[in-house]
């Protein structure tokens, strides 16, 4: 049943079963007994040809101890007594019917399905039955009411599919919606049953039971060579509100695309798209002036307005010119829109075709700027017209000059070693010399970076100036002990390290260590500290 989409998901039958009256007739028969596979599937609890119960043999399904051990039926034991269904007992009457389309499930060759496949088949039923809506969605709360009405708890239990008014366990729900897991056999034949329809039919639809028909189906393109053949295998199924179920089918000859909800395969209710064969014969067509209007749109099967509409989108010569007369339907039927975006173009050219008459010598790149939303219009939605009328690109010449190195070199070490000077002095040690900062604030940031290897001068500059972080950290320091000792002030040691942005990164460097400790030795030698006054004493 794997191949159908009917995968098992309920616990495994713990012992073999048997039916009596089978191992009679194939003692008789055969001159042994041997195992029935439609006995041994969970949730068979009958035998479909001799409607007894089976009976549990002592052979277990699953040995731990002996895996892959065969045991054959004649070993099983057999208990005498037989237990026929009760032909007045509905609940029998289920188990009667599930062991027989599990039996004829198994006796089909070739037989082959998928999830999704069976999920439309169940939403096509559910929709005739009032189930679900046509655009797909299943009123659950009825569909569960009604199952539950149709199947007993104690069934429903003796075949693992128990379900509850509140939605717990939730395995019905999960078998009409979109696909996302496996149920077990059982229950896909529970559903089935519950809908009305045995397995032959649900596999095997009639076609006047199908809402759109069976595969294949004709493609309705009066141009293509394929006319009224059926050709087209599959099709795509969508549920709208106002239609119901529709099809979309595509031919794969010429490329006509057209929908449909009723049921008669030779009438399409909307054509998405004529298809390549069909345009290319109406733009041939058009230009021949011995055939009229009329009988153009007769060899494309649609209506002279159609005929029109579709001329017009294809940029055909309006008015046409057939059976040598002017065609009385001279303009064809547009929209306000595409007559304002026909204003629209012919406008905005003129404006462009005007700037390049009077600037015939600008470079496209001029003239984009002179005119930037005409540019931009009609870039968007005329371009082709737009690369026809642009002026002829101009070759670009490599500049013969000459750079001295040298020259720009002392120069900009110059400027390196000024920037130094006056960054130092402004910035109070807030900013630290790198090779960033100089360059940005000389202007010769993109030189250096490229062209350093031509700079040896600058290179020496920036290795006499550029601070590395620990030496901008001491830089920080002596000018925060500069500051107190101009103020006569003095600071502990996490005073003076706040005050100069030091870091517990710092903490394991010797240098900025040392020069933490130098300048708190400074301040305390050279800061003068005020005298505490001592208490008078009163003597009496």
């Amino acid at each position: 049943m794997n191949s159908l989409g009917l995968t098992q998901t309920l616990a495994r039958k713990e012992w073999s079963g048997q039916c009596p009256a089978c191992d009679e007739e194939d003692q008789k028969k055969y001159g042994e007994v041997y195992w029935h596979r439609s006995h041994q599937i969970a949730g068979v609890e009958v035998c479909p040809m001799h409607r007894l119960f089976l009976q549990r043999t002592g052979i277990r399904r699953h040995n731990a101890e002996g895996r892959h051990e065969f045991v054959p039926a004649c070993q099983a034991e057999r208990p005498g007594k037989r237990r026929p269904l009760d032909s007045h007992n509905p609940e029998h009457a289920v188990l009667l019917e599930i062991a027989q389309d599990a039996a004829w499930i198994l006796a089909q060759h070739g037989l082959s399905s998928g999830p999704n496949c069976i999920h439309q088949r169940y939403l096509e039923l559910m929709l005739a039955l009032g189930y679900a809506s046509p655009n797909g969605h299943v009123r659950i709360s009825r569909f569960r009411r009604d199952f539950l009405a149709c199947y007993s708890p104690n069934l429903l239990q003796l075949l693992q599919s128990e379900v509850s008014a509140s939605g717990d366990p939730r395995w019905l729900p999960r078998m009409v919606r979109k696909p996302r897991g496996i149920q077990s056999p059982v229950r896909h034949l529970l559903l089935m049953r519950f809908l009305g329809v045995e397995p032959a039919l649900f596999f095997k639809p009639d076609p006047q039971s199908s809402l759109l028909g069976v595969s294949p189906f004709p493609c309705l393109n009066r141009v293509c060579g394929f006319y009224k053949q059926p050709v087209i295998d599959t099709y795509e199924l969508k549920h709208t509100s106002e239609h119901g179920p529709v099809g979309r089918f595509s031919c794969p000859h010429c490329g006509s695309v057209y929908e449909r909800w009723n049921s008669d395969p030779l009438i399409a209710d909307n054509v998405v798209d004529y298809g390549r064969e069909w345009h290319e014969k109406l733009a041939v067509a058009w230009r021949d002036e011995s055939i009229s209007l009329r009988n153009l749109s007769q060899q494309l099967g649609v209506w002279p307005k159609t005929t029109k509409r579709h001329a017009a989108k294809l940029g055909l010569p309006f008015p046409r010119r057939a059976c040598g007369r002017t065609s009385r339907f001279s303009n064809p039927r547009r929209t306000d829109a595409e007559i304002k975006l026909t204003q629209a173009r012919q406008s905005r050219r003129s404006v462009w075709e005007t700037e390049l008459a009077a600037n015939p010598n600008l470079t496209r790149s001029e003239l984009r700027r002179r005119q930037p939303a005409i540019y931009s219009w009609l870039y968007r939605y005329d371009k082709a017209w737009l690369d026809s009328h642009q002026p002829t690109r101009q070759k670009r010449h490599p500049s013969l000059r000459r750079v001295n190195w040298n020259e720009r070199d002392a120069g900009i070490a110059d400027l390196i070693l000024k920037v130094a000077t006056d960054l130092k002095s402004s910035s109070g040690g807030s900013k630290r010399l790198s090779v960033n900062a100089l360059g940005h604030l000389s202007g010769t940031y993109s030189t250096i970076i490229k062209h350093l290897d031509k700079l040896p001068l600058t290179q020496v500059a920036l290795a006499k100036v550029v601070e590395s972080p620990e030496q901008f950290a001491v830089r920080r320091i002596n000018s925060v002990r500069d500051r107190l000792l101009a103020q006569q002030e003095l600071h502990t040691r996490s005073r003076l390290m706040y005050q100069a942005g030091i870091g517990d990164k710092y903490i394991k460097s010797h240098t900025v260590q040392a020069a933490i400790e130098d300048a708190l030795r400074t301040l305390r030698e050279k800061v003068a500290v005020p005298a505490i006054p001592q208490p008078s004493h009163v003597t009496t």
